[in-house]
């Protein structure tokens, strides 16, 4: 088994193989709890292969501090940077056979805060990348249309951003039925008006982008209200920018389905969370054989140069030491 430790501020990042909602706790200042997450990978007999595993490291921000963080591994793990949008990534890497199979666990403690309007002013480099087009959130007609039809030109931004805020909370339904949903894309949910938070949240972001309102996307995991239990997927929010104000975070899907917190989750994000990763078409570092990473939070995993789902991953939360 090889062990890291890491003693600093930085945030860790997990993965699962179901996609799933998310509980929203009660809205409290403060949260401090210690988090887990194990990847399985079956044992392989053939002989020669190479294996490497990608999976992201939580972040450090002004309201997430992560402590203790400890990477175990059965083969060497490396702990890289990609630079478009700083997220930090652990990487595995081995030859087969292994017939014991692999394991990467990662825990830390973190103390998350409750997120108001983060002030920033942003460079132009900043503005631009986050008002570029990704591969599930296009420019794209539709987008214009809805634009014209809801934002005002006149008001601030951060009205405007209410108004569209609005827009995508009456237009969706939280519905994980079918095929389509949970891939962040924001034309599906334009047009079925169903899915998942990463839908919800890039539909915001793609009729934001176009009216010149940068944004950008983040994801992670909620922890419910109990003091221990385990994690079945990924929860996603999303950040806009008005040049007066900063950061604006916004919980859409979350609001959806709890409007008793739908003034609060605009502007506002409770602590009951933990953050991964920013962005989208992430290009992992060391480079892989596949494309870019669409949502970049659950293990990417590749076998001789294909990617593959054959792993398990489990997350889990207790109270901190």
């Amino acid at each position: 088994m090889i062990s890291r430790t890491i003693n600093s501020g930085l945030s860790l990042a997990v993965s699962v193989a179901i996609f799933s909602g998310c509980n929203l706790g009660t809205p409290t200042q403060h949260r401090v709890f210690h988090f887990q997450y194990k990847v399985t990978i079956p044992p392989i007999d053939k002989v020669g292969s190479v294996i490497k595993l990608w999976v992201p490291l939580p972040r450090c921000d002004p309201y997430q501090t992560i402590k203790n963080l400890r990477i175990d591994g059965t083969a060497e793990i490396t702990i890289h940077v990609e630079p478009k949008y700083g997220n930090t990534i652990a990487h595995l890497a081995t030859v087969s056979p292994q017939p014991s199979g692999l394991d990467l666990n990662i825990s830390f403690d973190v103390t998350r805060i409750e997120q108001g309007i983060r002030p920033v002013a942003l460079d132009r480099d900043e503005i631009n990348l986050n008002l570029a087009p990704v591969s599930k959130v296009p420019r794209d007609s539709r987008f214009d249309d809805i634009a014209k039809s809801i934002i005002i030109p006149t008001k601030p931004t951060m009205e405007n951003g209410r108004l569209l805020y609005d827009f995508v909370r009456t237009h969706m339904d939280y519905d994980k039925s079918g095929e389509g949903w949970g891939q962040g894309d924001a034309i599906y949910a334009c047009d079925f008006g169903t899915g998942n938070c990463s839908d919800y949240h890039s539909l915001f972001n793609a009729v934001a982008r176009t009216v010149n309102i940068p944004t950008r996307f983040l994801i992670g995991f909620t922890v419910n209200d109990e003091k221990k239990g385990s994690i079945q997927g990924y929860h996603c929010w999303t950040e806009f920018y008005a040049p007066d104000k900063g950061w604006i975070p916004v919980d859409i899907s979350e609001a959806d389905k709890h409007p008793e917190f739908e003034d609060y989750l605009f502007g506002h994000l409770d602590p009951n969370r933990v953050l991964f990763t920013i962005g989208r078409d992430i290009e992992l570092v060391p480079t892989a054989q596949g494309e870019s990473v669409n949502i970049f939070i659950y293990p990417i995993l590749e076998i001789d140069g294909v990617r593959s789902n054959n792993y398990t991953a489990y997350f889990s939360f207790r109270p901190a030491n």
